[in-house]
């Protein structure tokens, strides 16, 4: 009876000491590989990445043109405002490895004014502008801004009845700014100055333009983005007088 008892105990303790030993804990190499896979967050922040290849925007430009011109010695100068009409921007980029871009980009107003005829025929005006530029890399000394500067050479013109006419061409430069501001949403500005010269008689035209807006960066659909802002550019003919148009600035862009 008490050798079969031992056999017992053997058997029960052989038992006992197999299920520790499956239950032995796994190696660090097997706890690493059976951990879910962690987001870097680069990949959680993909949105904010300008990423290579190309891209593009589109939308339109609300503002009022207005005209202005010097008045004779001693008089005041003389302002005309025409109603604002929906102008088209559109721009295409490309940008490369190294995070310089090169883009292209077209706004046309149109200046309608139904009073003006010619052999009792609407006389259909409009304002072209025509940029070729390069983007620089982020430059800002400071990690919550993207500073880049952009160069590069401008045509204005005058469109009549639809047909564009060059007027000047000259160099331009500007700097843009974009910090971000709580999520998805994002502040940007754009500062530009152009000297053009006139190609009839090379008279310098002053060009200025300026933006300061809000931009959404969509977090399902990476590249795409949104933006509304206000918008100026300021011409100048030295002191004979200009043309300025202020107004609100939409535009849909991928990859932007």
């Amino acid at each position: 009876m008490r050798c079969v008892s031992l056999i017992l105990f053997v058997r029960v303790s052989f038992f006992f000491v197999g299920m520790l030993h499956g239950q032995q804990p796994e190696s660090a190499a097997e706890s690493v590989l059976r951990q879910p896979p962690v987001v870097s967050i680069a990949e959680s922040g993909e949105q904010l990445i300008h990423r290579s290849g190309f891209y593009g925007s589109a939308g339109v430009l609300i503002a009022p043109p207005i005209v202005f011109e010097a008045g004779a010695k001693g008089q005041s100068w003389d302002t005309a405002a025409l109603p604002p009409i929906p102008a088209p921007w559109v721009t295409l980029g490309f940008r490369r490895d190294n995070d310089v871009s090169w883009q292209m980009s077209f706004l046309l107003v149109p200046l309608i004014d139904s009073r003006s005829s010619i052999l009792s025929q609407p006389f259909y005006l409009s304002t072209t502008g025509f940029d070729i530029d390069r983007i620089s890399t982020n430059r800002s000394p400071w990690e919550e801004f993207d500073l880049r500067w952009q160069v590069g050479l401008r045509i204005v013109g005058v469109g009549v009845n639809g047909i564009p006419i060059p007027f000047a061409l000259g160099p331009h430069s500007g700097l843009r700014v974009e910090r971000p501001l709580r999520g998805n949403l994002f502040l940007q500005t754009w500062a530009d100055v152009g000297v053009l010269p006139s190609l009839f008689n090379g008279t310098p035209l002053v060009d200025l333009r300026g933006e300061i807006g809000l931009l959404w960066r969509s977090p399902r659909r990476p590249g795409l983005s949104a933006s509304v802002g206000l918008f100026n550019e300021v011409v100048g003919f030295g002191f004979a007088g200009g043309f300025m148009t202020p107004g609100i600035k939409t535009m849909l862009s991928w990859n932007f």
